[in-house]
C-alpha cells in the first residue's frame, strides 16, 4: 500500500522508499529522513530520479550504506569480479557488503563502533552458500569423465566415451566417470556389467551416479576389489544382483 505521494511532484515512488527503508531495519525517523533527502534529490534534473522508482531505490540504499560500517575486514580480498578481481579491504553493514576497495577507501567507513578484523596476508573470499553440491568431493570428481545427460546425448555416447578413455589407458589403469543419471538419460538405460566388460576388458571401470549414492562397475573392478559372486552385502550397502543372484554393475 502506498502511504503518500510527493507533495511537490506527486511521485508515488516516495511511498515505496519509506516502506523500503523500514524493511531495511531503519527506524521511522531514519526512514523519513532518507525519504526526504531522496525527495530533494529527485528534484535535481542532473540526477534524473523523479521518473525512475528503481533509481530511487538505489539512491535510498546508498544513503543507508553511507554511514560507518559495522565491520571492516583487511586482507587479500578475492572479489570474483572481472572489473575488480582483488582489493585490500571490505566493509560490512547489517550483514551486507557495502564497500570493497583500497585500504584507504574502505577505512573511510570506519566509525567509533566499527570492528576492524585484520587478516593481512590472508585471503578473504565471498561467502558461499552450498545448495547440496558436496564441495570437497565434487572438486575431486571433476577430474573424472563427465557422463552426465547434459554432456552426452544417450547411453551409447557415454559408453563410447568410456571406451575411448580405456583405449588411451594402460591395461590395469582405472577408468573413472561421474554424473551418470538414468532418470534423465534418454531411454533410462543402466550401465550393465557386460557392456562395461566389452568396452574395457583390461581396465577396471568405476562410474559414480549423479546422486553419488551408487556406482556402476565392470568385472575387472570386482576382481581388483576382491568381490566374488557370492560375496555378502557390506554393512550399510548392497551389491546389485540379477534374478539369478549374479552380481550386476550396480553398487549401493
Amino acid at each position: 500500500m502506498r502511504l503518500f505521494n510527493c507533495g511537490c511532484c506527486g511521485h508515488p515512488a516516495l511511498a515505496e522508499i519509506f516502506s523500503f527503508g523500514r524493511g531495511m531495519g531503519l527506524t521511522r525517523r531514519q526512514a523519513m529522513v532518507a525519504t526526504a533527502v531522496t525527495a530533494a534529490a529527485s528534484a535535481l534534473p542532473t540526477l534524473a530520479l523523479a521518473g525512475s522508482p528503481d533509481t530511487l531505490f538505489q539512491f535510498q540504499a546508498a544513503l543507508v550504506q553511507a554511514g560507518p560500517a559495522d565491520a571492516i575486514l583487511i586482507g587479500d580480498v578475492v572479489t570474483v569480479a572481472d572489473a575488480q578481481p582483488s582489493a585490500e579491504a571490505v566493509a560490512v553493514t547489517n550483514g551486507q557488503i557495502v564497500a570493497v576497495g583500497s585500504l584507504k577507501e574502505v577505512m573511510a567507513r570506519k566509525g567509533p563502533g566499527t570492528k576492524v578484523i585484520d587478516r593481512t596476508g590472508k585471503a578473504i573470499l565471498p561467502g558461499f552458500v552450498d545448495p547440496h553440491v558436496h564441495i570437497v568431493s565434487s572438486s575431486t570428481f571433476n577430474l573424472f569423465l563427465d557422463l552426465s545427460p547434459f554432456a552426452n546425448k544417450d547411453a551409447d555416447e557415454v559408453l563410447a566415451k568410456i571406451a575411448a578413455a580405456a583405449a588411451k589407458a594402460k591395461p590395469g589403469d582405472w577408468v573413472i566417470g561421474q554424473l551418470y543419471d538414468t532418470a534423465l538419460m534418454p531411454g533410462h538405460r543402466a550401465l550393465l556389467r557386460e557392456d562395461l566388460d566389452r568396452i574395457a576388458p583390461q581396465n577396471p571401470v568405476f562410474v559414480l551416479s549423479a546422486s553419488q549414492h551408487f556406482s556402476y562397475v565392470n568385472s575387472k573392478a570386482l576382481e581388483i576389489a576382491g568381490i566374488a559372486e557370492d560375496a555378502a552385502d557390506p554393512a550399510g550397502g548392497k551389491f546389485g544382483r540379477d534374478s539369478n543372484g549374479l552380481l550386476i554393475s550396480v553398487w549401493n
